[in-house]
């Protein structure tokens, strides 16, 4: 949990400076997951191998925005302790891929793979109202950030022979940020 307006989490700084940038999801995903097919090469699968050899046990820092803030929402609001919950889907898409926290089992009618939700907590500060902080969330004028540690590959095949492919990853914190001041927002830990 954090107060709205004061500084970011000390346990979550410690995880993002430890932790190496990745500039796009996408290709990390498209490296690690190494789907090939004739057309790339035989090279292709050693390649993926590889990569993920290399990058196993290693922290990397994601950056969100747009699309994926849709990823978070606000669920209810504790007015005696001012206290807002925060609903965090541990499913971040790029390349046609998905990085997840573990792997999910099942899917939904429409063949979307399916993960637990994570909650956060946020506590409005003395000069923050429940209306601003809903507006945040509305207008969609957050960032995500996300520190993680890749695991395996999964794949889940869905209705109709559809199929879908993406990283388990070992979700280690993930921060709200408003977009355009930094101001950290509320921060999920594992625990």
């Amino acid at each position: 949990m954090l107060a709205i307006g004061t500084a970011p989490d000390p346990a979550f700084a410690r995880l993002r400076e430890s932790a190496e940038p990745l500039s796009s999801l996408g290709v990390f995903l498209d490296k690690y997951v190494g789907e090939c097919n004739q057309t790339i090469g035989a090279g292709c699968k050693t390649q993926s191998a590889q990569f993920r050899a290399r990058n196993q046990g290693k922290s990397f820092l994601l950056t969100l925005s747009d699309d994926a803030v849709s990823m978070v929402s606000l669920g209810r609001f504790e007015a005696s302790k001012r206290e807002f919950e925060i609903r965090i889907t541990p499913f971040f898409g790029g390349g046609g891929y998905a990085l997840t926290h573990g792997a999910p089992r099942s899917a939904d009618s429409q063949g979307n793979p399916l993960v637990p939700m994570l909650i956060a907590r946020a506590r409005l500060g003395e000069g923050s109202s429940p209306e601003r902080f809903q507006r945040l969330f509305s207008s969609h004028q957050l960032r995500i950030e996300v520190v993680f540690q890749p695991r395996s590959v999964w794949t889940l095949s869905g209705k109709k022979g559809a199929r879908s492919q993406g990283v388990a990853a070992q979700l280690q914190g993930i921060q709200v940020v408003e977009s355009r001041s930094g101001e950290s927002l509320a921060t999920w830990l594992a625990r």
